[in-house]
């Protein structure tokens, strides 16, 4: 039988283990997001700088709540080994898999929308279409009315002029 003490300290590299799997099952649903939604440098950066804060967060949390904030190298050493695991076995096939699903049914409920909304865009282009007619007939009334204002403007300059 195992002393208590290596007990605990094995539970505690297993707990470290799967945080760095965590850590890395976290940043694959953001690289999932990445491949959704295009980003430009300084998002990337800014999200990862977030990112790897929240898991330093933790990693400290975790630290200090199991063995009150002292840094155990080998609970360092499981945390990476288990980062390095996931990410050199399942974490490929993972993020794609999940985005290509992904991917699939965005293009499917994109392809939805367009043909719910197909209605509402052609009534939106006959609007359209009445609004420039509108604007067009409003735009010679205007015209004309500028016209007739410049033809009454001048009488009156004319009448004044005589007087």
């Amino acid at each position: 039988m195992m002393n208590e003490d290596i007990m605990a300290e094995l539970y505690f590299l297993l707990h470290s283990f799967g945080m760095g799997v965590l850590i890395m099952i976290l940043y694959d649903v953001l690289r999932i997001f990445r491949k959704l939604v295009a980003h430009s440098v300084f998002a990337l950066a800014l999200e990862d700088l977030i990112y790897w804060l929240m898991c330093g967060i933790c990693i400290f949390l975790m630290l200090y709540k199991e063995n009150n904030g002292s840094i155990r190298w080998f609970a360092v050493a499981g945390v990476v080994c288990g980062m390095l695991l996931y990410n050199g076995t399942i974490s490929t096939y993972v993020t794609e898999g999940i985005s290509r699903v992904l991917k699939f049914i965005l293009q499917i409920f994109g392809k939805v929308f367009k043909v719910l909304l197909w209605p509402l865009k052609k009534v939106l282009g006959v609007v359209k279409k009445l609004e420039k007619n509108a604007e067009n007939k409003g735009k010679k009334v205007m015209g004309f009315h500028k016209k007739q204002l410049k033809k009454v403007l001048k009488t009156v300059k004319i009448v004044i002029s005589r007087h």
